[in-house]
């Protein structure tokens, strides 16, 4: 859904989707430990195989464009089960929200922007192998971003990105390791 000219130059979108899917043969991964306590185990790494599964989830997503300027707001969410067990499957990301603003400065062939991301607390973690009843943190991180095409070279453009600006200690829902803290990242490409 679009609205042009909502009060000039300007544009909405609104764009959303739901789905449901049933799925059988449902490949899933499992990590069990480490351990450090009665004993050390170093734990490990399995698939196993759901035979009947289920996953639902919707998206949200809007954006506002005016001129040079962007602002876009999304949503997600995601949510799976083993029908047999009533068990929640692994890896099914935690909800999330996201908010990008971004100016262009198209003379100059410059784009810039700000990026937020915010996970909720993944606590569907209800599965015959979480003995420790393991659950994620929520977070939030801010990146940094700018685009630059110069017009005198044709085919060249450069991308920085400073990614987690606040050098947050944080992981995602089913990684056994943290993120990496403030990550500054420059590439250049060029298409001939």
């Amino acid at each position: 859904m679009a609205f042009e000219n909502v009060a000039g130059a300007d544009a909405i979108r609104v764009e959303t989707s739901v789905f449901e899917n049933r799925v059988d043969n449902f490949i899933e991964q499992v990590v069990v430990g480490p351990f450090f306590f009665p004993e050390m185990d170093p734990g490990y790494t399995t698939w196993l195989n759901v035979d009947k599964a289920t996953l639902q989830g919707a998206e949200i997503s809007t954006a506002y464009l005016s001129g040079g300027l962007s602002v876009k707001l999304g949503y997600g969410l995601v949510r799976g089960e083993d029908d047999k067990t009533n068990e929640d499957l692994t890896n099914i990301p935690a909800d999330t929200f996201k908010a990008d603003m971004a100016y262009a400065f198209d003379a100059l062939g410059l784009v810039t922007g700000l990026r937020f991301t915010y996970a909720e607390r993944q606590g569907r973690t209800d599965y015959a192998y979480n003995e420790a009843g393991t659950t994620y943190d929520s977070y939030g991180i801010t990146d940094l971003y700018a685009s630059w095409v110069p017009g005198a070279l044709p085919g060249l453009r450069l991308d920085l990105n400073v990614n987690n600006l606040q050098d947050k200690y944080y992981r995602q829902a089913w990684e056994e390791l943290y993120q990496p803290g403030r990550e500054l990242i420059l590439s250049a490409r060029y298409q001939f």
